[in-house]
């Protein structure tokens, strides 16, 4: 009929709905109120579908319960012999929880036996964990040392400029190439102690190397072409701060221009010294020879 098609539409639209239900309104759920439900589920539902409705229902749990009779009827010996094993392993489990013979199954001396296993499975693989461990820090170790050789090795590379330079005095870029390279890698890896251990060293180098080129430009045994290469390696090497009048002790150019003008004072001192004394000599034999005539 008319009617029940409608109220089977209605109970899609609510099946439909049931997805958007409050947990009163929900029929699945424990704190289900049938009231919250029918006020809006079958709010529109006409009273005699609702209780064409209730009839269905009512059959549906009925057909269940005799389905349900059938079951246990049907399977009634699998129920009984499921039963009774249930009961069988049950005291079994119980017998052996009370027997402490080596024999029985109890959980007790499972709990033992498991603990006895992992003691030993400690004292075998702890150290080869423990081995892995240190093998995967030597890992490390070695990529970093590999990533990170040339910086490490940088004093030794600057020793061996130097000592080239001992030989064939080539020019200094080299020198402050690397120097250079090193000090921006610090500036990028400033608290890193390993690191700053090892650019401490190629400090050092350079101080010693720095306090050669500034005995070198006060020796005035250098032409100027040498002079001009020894100061642009200092001021590299330095930065432009030495070039500041409040560092003149360090400044390469003022260095070399004291120490060029010492030597021409001295030069001309000792020139000075040595016409005085021809000229005295000179004078000398002058009176000599009046006093003859």
């Amino acid at each position: 009929s008319n009617a029940s098609r409608n109220w089977l539409l209605r109970e899609r639209g609510g099946s439909q709905a049931l997805d958007v239900l409050s947990a009163a309104e929900d029929p699945t759920s424990l704190t289900f109120e049938p009231r919250k439900y029918l006020s809006k589920v079958h709010k529109e539902t006409s009273l005699d579908d609702l209780k064409r409705g209730m009839s269905n229902l009512q059959k549906r749990i009925d057909d269940q319960k005799d389905q349900r009779m059938l079951l246990v009827k049907e399977n009634f010996d699998r129920f009984i012999k499921c039963k009774n094993t249930i009961d069988d392993i049950y005291s079994k489990l119980q017998h052996n929880e009370l027997d402490t013979s080596s024999e029985s199954a109890s959980t007790e001396l499972l709990m033992q036996s498991l603990g006895h296993v992992k003691l030993e499975s400690s004292k075998i693989f702890d150290p080869l964990i423990e081995r892995q461990h240190e093998r995967e820090k030597l890992i490390g170790l070695i990529n970093t040392y590999h990533r990170y050789k040339w910086f490490l090795e940088m004093p030794s590379t600057l020793e061996e400029h130097l000592n080239k330079n001992k030989m064939n005095n080539p020019s200094d870029q080299d020198v402050v190439s690397c120097y250079k390279k090193s000090k921006a890698f610090m500036e990028d890896h400033p608290n890193i102690t390993l690191f700053a251990k090892v650019f401490q060293e190629i400090e050092h180098v350079i101080t010693g190397y720095k306090d050669k080129l500034y005995r070198n430009l006060q020796s005035c045994k250098v032409d100027m072409a040498r002079a001009e290469e020894l100061i642009t390696t200092l001021v590299r090497l330095e930065g432009n701060h030495i070039l500041s009048q409040n560092a003149t002790k360090e400044n390469p150019f003022s260095v070399y221009l004291e120490s060029v003008s010492g030597y021409i004072m001295r030069k001309m001192t000792e020139h000075y010294a040595t016409y005085e004394a021809s000229l005295a000599g000179v004078r000398g034999q002058a009176g000599w020879g009046k006093k003859r005539l």
